[in-house]
């Protein structure tokens, strides 16, 4: 596996692999408006197909209120498949950004 350096390529790898995914966990050290933007429509679009996921989430570094809202709003919508939590600010495990994204087999009969 090759490291993703440029900002830009791990953005389109990470769109790339959650428009595939019936199941994400995202870890953040921060959160901002901005970026969850980019990422907002595919993972409602992973939720609305049955898809689960949780976003974990820092707040000891400068994350957006509106962003925390965003989450909050979406974890409301779709209850019973996904979950956004933050790290308390004294808990140093989550200084950079954690993607895992799994896709259910589909089998042919």
């Amino acid at each position: 596996m090759k490291a993703l350096q440029e900002e830009n390529e791990l953005l389109k790898h990470v769109t790339k692999e959650l428009t595939k995914a019936s199941e994400f966990y995202l870890g953040f050290a921060l959160v901002t408006s901005g970026g969850l933007k980019l990422v907002l429509p595919l993972i409602e679009r992973c939720l609305r197909k049955r898809g689960r996921g949780q976003v974990l989430f820092g707040v000891d570094l400068p994350t957006d209120p509106e962003a925390i809202r965003s989450l909050m709003t979406l974890q409301t919508r779709h209850k019973d498949n996904f979950e956004a939590s933050f790290n308390p600010a004294h808990d140093s495990s989550i200084r950079k950004s954690r993607f895992l994204l799994s896709r259910a087999e589909v089998r042919q009969r």
